[in-house]
């Protein structure tokens, strides 16, 4: 059975000692809260030392625990939990690049002949003329010149975090170095961040353009052929340090169907943003599509590829709604309902693939704002307002940031109702706190997102074996609110029809006699209709 996988952003999830961060301490205290919950596995996210320039993904030492999520103790109290409840435990393993307060960094910044130097990619460069002329995700340039060496590093994010050379072996080994030490501490397995951007095409080849201006150049950095190569032989490397079992998450965001399958003979999960289409936005701007309804006709298209190529894999798709990356889905594709964040988790949940739950979406937790464009801290936010200004007014851009920030799902964990939502008895770390129907309210409720969620989970359980092996079948592809898919193994068949949309809809196909109800929202069976968000889940068993 796949692991059913629940994400902690550690930082938002409890606090333990009133400093308004979220901590090991605080997660280890909510071990019984998830394993009620029916997860199988977590994902945490990064908890080693950084200087915190991109909320962790800016390791500067992978060795430590950052000394404000806890102590290496509290660390293996938490596996030790984990693993007394039957749950697995994930970290979030930053590969594709360092902090530049990384000792690495520091040494191979030094000077040309540290063994370290080429742990990183240089090139000679001026300070007016990079190597290329390719953009970093975060705005400007992938070069950072050193005057020193008359050199720039690359750096595909931020220019505080350079980007390792995996054509270098000896780096390749320190990593996998890294991985057996925290297999050794009782982990299961990693999350490998940005694992589609390891290869980088070393011809270092400009695009053609008519500005000065730096370009997304995914064709030089993106999923190449030698980028599967890297994750076979650093699984491989770690394999030969280490006779314990692991897992491997890849997130390798661009990566499309066509991709899967070869990303796929190397990690048990691929998580890509790919799917999610949503309706084209009116002006040409960073971060707006994140704000557009979902086209949910090109989602399952899109979404029917990538079950296509995984299908005869030994590995799945991530199947998630939402990350630290992106706003909630309830907010983004529903109504902030709980009837649409049910409908939402129902229509990915019992695809081919792995379950992950981002924390507060079984709360169905909307998006978390703050009220001034001065207080987010998100570096996307600054490339956005910059680009917007001659466009958009302050309030407008207000509007598309609220909902479209990272910060928009780092919000607090809604457990109680008291003044700081039982996160912490202090303000939080980012004074974000999530709105919606609190834990302690839904527990009470048994037809609330909570409930759901577990009935959910139950039922995938249940039927883990159809859904692993079974056959999957998309129906009314063309139907702009209704997702309808069956999934057959033998003689069962397992159907799941949901409304996406606050319109009632008449299903073309309603369900047969012979089909068991197994959960029935807004559904009408006189009228064969499918209310606002209304969910139809059956099961069909042949004799």
């Amino acid at each position: 059975m796949s692991p059913i996988i629940y994400q902690v952003y550690l930082k938002s999830f409890q606090d333990s000692n009133n400093d308004g961060i979220g901590d090991l301490n605080g997660l280890l205290s909510r071990i019984d809260y998830l394993s009620s919950l029916g997860i199988t596995a977590i994902w945490l996210n990064p908890i080693f030392e950084s200087p915190d320039v991109d909320n962790g993904y800016d390791v500067s030492d992978y060795y430590h625990i950052d000394q404000k999520f806890g102590t290496l103790q509290d660390f293996q109290r938490v596996v030790a939990a984990c693993h007394a409840q039957g749950i697995s435990l994930y970290l979030d393993l930053v590969i594709n690049h360092t902090s530049d307060q990384h000792a690495w960094f520091k040494s191979a910044i030094a000077s040309k002949e540290s063994p370290y130097r080429d742990y990183y990619i240089w090139q000679d460069a001026t300070p007016d003329t990079p190597p290329t002329n390719w953009a970093s995700f975060f705005g400007g340039s992938t070069w950072a010149y050193d005057e020193t060496s008359q050199q720039s590093y690359f750096h595909l994010f931020a220019k505080e975090m350079p980007d390792l050379n995996w054509d270098n072996q000896a780096m390749v080994d320190e990593l996998a170095e890294i991985a057996a030490y925290w297999l050794a501490q009782g982990v299961d397995g990693f999350r490998l961040d940005a694992v589609s951007h390891l290869a980088k095409d070393r011809r270092f080849l400009s695009i053609a353009s008519q500005t000065n201006e730096p370009l997304i150049a995914e064709q030089y950095y993106a999923n190449l052929t030698k980028n599967f190569k890297h994750l076979q032989d650093f699984k491989q490397t770690i394999a030969a340090k280490t006779s314990l079992p692991f897992v491997l998450l890849g997130e390798a965001a661009s990566a499309q169907p066509e991709d899967t399958t070869a990303y796929l003979e190397t990690l048990d999960a691929l998580i890509t943003f790919g799917h999610f289409k949503t309706v084209p936005a009116p002006y040409n701007l960073p971060m707006v599509d994140n704000k557009q309804p979902l086209d949910l006709v090109a989602f399952k298209d899109t979404l029917a590829a990538y079950q296509a190529q995984s299908k005869n894999t030994t590995g799945g798709l991530g199947l998630y709604l939402s990350n630290h990356d992106h706003p909630r889905a309830v907010s983004r594709f529903g109504d902030g309902s709980a009837p649409s964040a049910k409908a939402l988790v129902a229509l990915q949940f019992f695809l081919h693939g792995w379950p992950i739950i981002y924390q507060g979406e079984e709360l169905g937790l909307p998006n978390a704002s703050h009220d001034q464009l001065s207080d987010y801290t998100d570096p996307s936010v600054a490339n956005f307002t910059a680009a917007a200004q001659q466009l958009l007014t302050l309030d407008e851009q207000l509007d598309i940031v609220q909902k479209t920030s990272k910060e928009a799902a780092r919000g607090t964990m809604h457990w109680d109702d008291s003044h700081f939502h039982g996160f912490s008895t202090v303000a939080p770390w980012n004074n974000l706190l999530t709105t919606g129907q609190s834990y302690a309210q839904q527990i009470e409720q048994q037809n609330s997102t909570f409930h759901f969620y577990r009935q959910l989970i139950a039922l995938r359980k249940e039927w883990s074996h159809l859904i692993a092996k079974g056959s999957t079948h998309f129906y009314d592809p063309l139907h702009p609110y209704l997702f309808f898919i069956s999934r057959h193994l033998d003689m069962q068949t397992l159907a799941v029809r949901v409304n996406l949309s606050s319109e009632t809809i008449t299903l073309s196909q309603p369900p047969t006699i012979e089909e068991k109800h197994l959960i029935a929202e807004a559904y009408n069976p006189n009228s064969q209709q499918l209310g606002p968000y209304g969910i139809l889940i059956t099961l069909k068993e042949e004799h």
